[in-house]
Parts: structure tokens; C-alpha cells; sequence
């Protein structure tokens, strides 16, 4: 009796065979997937809270920083939190005021946020801001404040402050400005160097090293206004009148490179530059080309402590440039006196 073949019924497929095969191989995807996404989770919550945590330290360490130089610093706490998209440290009941007294800044909440991948890169929230700056010459109060932090490839530093709703922005003193204000939108931008890398190269003609390079832009709505400047010195350390005869007598400059003021009847444009003089008033001058004359004189009486009497004497009808000239405690436009000068500081 010969042995037989299987027959088909009973002999396994290639089909068959392969099956196994198969899911075992889907099992070791799977297993070599989980694998990797845990490390990947484990390694991203690694590296989100070693960055959180020393962005949390170096934060607390600038606020030491800041009460080291003997300014008042005042805050709740410093709480982190934002796993795992963001990276969140808010401040609760802030308070910063000079040693002086005389720069103070207060709010309810302040909140810095970044992420793990733009370390050089913090957006700022504040609210319920009060704020009064250079022995009061200019206040403000504001529902929500917002500022935007980045650290650039040169290493300077852009910081961009601005209002989530001008409607809630009301500056309640502003350097000559007539009562209280409120503005349609408004924004502030400044441009740190990088300290370690300037020198005394970096200074241009007869000027010294900037400070700082800034830039406003204010709409009210019937005017608008838009300024860019820089700070020729070191920074003055704080609102004081020994801090800032310093600043004036290493050369301390206040350049205004460009200064505009538009309405639908007038336009101003030109550039400044002002200095203290011993007794603390602003000296220097200033050049403007003028468009509507007799617009903007009613305008700059409307809106600031200006005389608009002096300011008809200064500026005549159809004028289209101006010469600004500050000092003895004097503010003349064409030669014509049109307001007295305070110091800048009692």
C-alpha cells in the first residue's frame, strides 16, 4: 500500500501560512510605534519642564536682580503652568516702583508665555495696569496691556508694547497733553543692542553709543502721530536728579529722527534733539516742514497746554517751515516764545 499525498483540504495554503506571519509582524510595528511614542513623550515632558522650570528660575532671578539695585519689587507669586503646548508663568498682584518713587508700574496679573521651541521668543499680558513714570509726568491706566519679547540673531532685543483695546488705554497725564485721553490704537516698539557685543565703534559721527532706538505710533482718530528716535548714553538707573545730571554730562542725548503729526487739515514732519541744561530743562532744537498751518495750530491748542495766542505769533498762515528752539527755561518757535520751560524733575 503506497503512502498517499495530502490531500488539498488538509494541506495548509500559502495564505494559511502567511497569516502568522503577518499579525506578528503588525504586532512589532505596533510595539516599535508605542515605543517610540512613549520616548518621544517622555523626552518632550522631559525638555518642557527642564525649560519651564529654568525659565520660572531666571525670571525670579531678574525680579532679585531688579530689588538688588534697591527698587521696590512686590508680587504674590510666580506660578508655572502650561504643559504640554505652551509654556505659562503668571505673576500675581505685581508692584515695581523705583528707588526714587518716582517710576511705578502695578497690575493685577502679569502672564509671560512661550513655547519649548521659541525659547528667545515671551509674549507679555498684563492687567488692571496703573503705571506713573518720570515723577508723574506721564500716567496711564490700562484694562489689558500686552508686550511682545524676542531675542534676535545679532542678539539685540525688540520689544513691541501695545493695548488688546485702546478703548480701555487712558493716558490721564502725558508730558503737555490736555486732560485725560484715550486713542483709537496705539503701539510702542524699542530695540536693545546687544550690551556685551557694543563698543565705542558702534557710535556714529558726533554721537555717542544708543541706549535704546524706539518707535511710537498713536491714532486718535482726528490726528495721528508717529515718532522713531534713540537715546544717545547709557541709561539713566533710575528718575533721579543726580542719575540724570549724570546721564546729561557724559553727553545723554535725546534724538528724535523722525517726528509727524497728521490731520485731515495739516501735517508736520521733521526731527529733534534734546539735551538737559544745568537746571534741568530741556535744551536742544528742532526743524519741521509744515502742511495747514492754521489746522495745526488750532489742533496743538486743542490738544496740548500750549498759548494759542503764542502759537499764532510763532507760527504765521501759510507757513511751511519751523524752527523750535529750546533753552534759558524757553520754548520759541520762529523766535517767538510760546511756553515757559520746568525742570523735568522737582
Amino acid at each position: 500500500m503506497t503512502e498517499q499525498e495530502p490531500t488539498g483540504h488538509n494541506a495548509p495554503t500559502t495564505e494559511q501560512s502567511a497569516q502568522p506571519a503577518k499579525e506578528n509582524s503588525l504586532i512589532r510595528n505596533f510595539r516599535n510605534a508605542s515605543f517610540v511614542l512613549i520616548t518621544a513623550v517622555l523626552v518632550y515632558s522631559g525638555v518642557w519642564y527642564t525649560t519651564a522650570f529654568e525659565a520660572k528660575e531666571e525670571i525670579i532671578k531678574a525680579l532679585n536682580a531688579v530689588e538688588a539695585k534697591g527698587h521696590k519689587v512686590k508680587y504674590k507669586d510666580v506660578e508655572l503652568e502650561g504643559f504640554p503646548y505652551r509654556i505659562i508663568v503668571t505673576i500675581p498682584q505685581a508692584t515695581v516702583i523705583s528707588r526714587s518713587g518716582n517710576m511705578k508700574f502695578q497690575t493685577r496679573n502679569v502672564t509671560l508665555i512661550s513655547h519649548v521651541w521659541t525659547p528667545t521668543h515671551w509674549m507679555a499680558e498684563a492687567s488692571d495696569v496703573q503705571a506713573s513714570l518720570f515723577d508723574r509726568s506721564l500716567e496711564f491706566t490700562d484694562d489689558r496691556m500686552r508686550a511682545s519679547y524676542r531675542v534676535m540673531s545679532d542678539k539685540s532685543t525688540i520689544i513691541a508694547i501695545d493695548s488688546f483695546g485702546a478703548d480701555d488705554f487712558t493716558l490721564t497725564r502725558g508730558f503737555g497733553f490736555r486732560g485725560a485721553y484715550t486713542f483709537k490704537d496705539w503701539q510702542l516698539f524699542f530695540r536693545l543692542p546687544d550690551v556685551e557685543a557694543a563698543s565705542p565703534s558702534d557710535a556714529s559721527g558726533l554721537y555717542g553709543t544708543r541706549a535704546f532706538d524706539f518707535k511710537a505710533v498713536i491714532d486718535k482718530g482726528l490726528w495721528s502721530s508717529e515718532i522713531t528716535g534713540g537715546l544717545i548714553g547709557d541709561m539713566p538707573k533710575d528718575w533721579t536728579e543726580n542719575s540724570l545730571a549724570n546721564w546729561r554730562d557724559e553727553g545723554g542725548l535725546l534724538m528724535l529722527d523722525s517726528a509727524s503729526l497728521t490731520s485731515s487739515g495739516s501735517a508736520l514732519k521733521g526731527s529733534a534733539s534734546i539735551a538737559l541744561d544745568m537746571e534741568m530743562r530741556p535744551l536742544g532744537s528742532a526743524n519741521f516742514t509744515v502742511r495747514g498751518a492754521d489746522s495745526l495750530t488750532a489742533l496743538l491748542a486743542a490738544a496740548t497746554s500750549l498759548d494759542a495766542h503764542s502759537l499764532d505769533n510763532g507760527i504765521q498762515k501759510n507757513q511751511e517751515d519751523i524752527s523750535l528752539l529750546m533753552q534759558n527755561g524757553t520754548a520759541s518757535l520762529n523766535g517767538t516764545p510760546v511756553k515757559r520751560l520746568s525742570p523735568i524733575i522737582d
